[in-house]
């Protein structure tokens, strides 16, 4: 499903692997996708984990969300970071804040609705829709950075193209990697 991504990183030299969550700190950015086909939300000690991969440990995290309904599954980590997962969908970002990850993009394409995020400090919105709902949020809490975007699909292999949305992932990485995008 993400093999175009992966594709763009690996020439990036970015080594993108699966695993769980028993060995984190073997990591250096954590990928969570609401659309995994997970149906059992992260517990608190799972939540609580993540929290210290980011916070102290000074790794990074991706939240890659979706339209509501799989957002719970999710909401246990994301909250953790001051990010909730709302309850109503978005056609995508109309608006673009003035970030490093936003280096040479121009637009973003959703593909099948979004999610909007309810942020709060220390989290900040990084784009917008029409209707001024978050659809990209990140936090920059303690060591760590975290963003979250509203759509698990605009990376996938049939969104990685549209718009400037390639640009986009290879800028969000070296961002989470805590190299200059």
């Amino acid at each position: 499903m993400y093999s175009s991504l992966v594709k763009a990183l690996a020439g990036q030299h970015f080594v993108v692997t699966q695993g769980d969550l028993t060995n984190l700190n073997s990591y250096q950015i954590l990928v969570l996708s609401a659309a995994s086909g997970s149906q059992t939300a992260y517990s608190s000690s799972e939540a609580d984990a993540i929290d210290q991969f980011v916070r102290v440990s000074g790794h990074s995290l991706l939240i890659l969300s979706d339209i509501p309904g799989f957002e719970n599954l999710i909401d246990p980590v994301s909250s953790k970071f001051s990010i909730g997962l709302g309850e109503l969908t978005s056609d995508g970002p109309a608006t673009l804040s003035n970030e490093p990850f936003f280096s040479g993009v121009s637009s973003l394409q959703f593909l099948f609705g979004a999610g909007v995020f309810l942020v709060s400090a220390p989290a900040q919105t990084a784009a917008k829709d029409k209707s001024g709902n978050t659809v990209i949020a990140v936090c920059e809490c303690d060591a760590g950075r975290v963003m979250a975007i509203s759509d698990s699909n605009l990376w996938d292999n049939r969104g990685f193209n549209q718009a400037d949305n390639g640009r986009f992932a290879l800028n969000v990485f070296k961002w989470l990697a805590k190299v200059n995008p």
